[in-house]
């Protein structure tokens, strides 16, 4: 039976630059700024692995679980954003490796990686609309 963990972690895409104002519409897509600095790369795996690929396939994946945080000093594990920056959710997918399997794990073979774009936002840490305020705030 094969084993399976699956993962997720946040790759940053852009960075978001005000170039009018503060309450513009306007942004300008950046990369990273010179100067910035590095994030660890944080995973955040996903309660139910490592399990079989039936288990996998028998019904919908939730990462519910996984918080964001802006903290870089962060100690309680969420995976680290900073604000204004567009970020992509990756997936991944990776064949455990059983006691008995002389196949060295890792391999592109035993691993893939998916992402939709319909899933990366732009981090913030201050809302403009009260609603969206009082949304998070539930």
């Amino acid at each position: 039976m094969q084993i399976f963990v699956q993962f997720i972690d946040v790759f940053l895409q852009s960075n978001f630059q005000k170039i009018i104002e503060k309450f513009s519409a306007i942004d300008l897509i950046l990369p990273t700024l010179p100067g910035e600095a590095e994030l660890p790369c944080r995973t955040f795996v996903h309660p139910d692995s490592p399990a079989s690929g039936a288990h996998w396939m028998k019904g919908s994946i939730s990462f519910d679980k996984i918080k964001l945080t802006n903290n870089q000093l962060d100690q309680n594990g969420h995976i680290i954003v900073n604000s204004m920056h567009r970020y992509l959710p990756r997936i991944h997918l990776v064949r455990h490796a059983d006691e008995d399997d002389e196949n060295e794990i890792g391999n592109k073979k035993d691993s893939i990686t998916v992402t939709f774009e319909e899933t990366a936002f732009i981090a913030v840490t201050a809302y403009q609309n009260h609603r969206v305020g009082l949304i998070q705030s539930k």
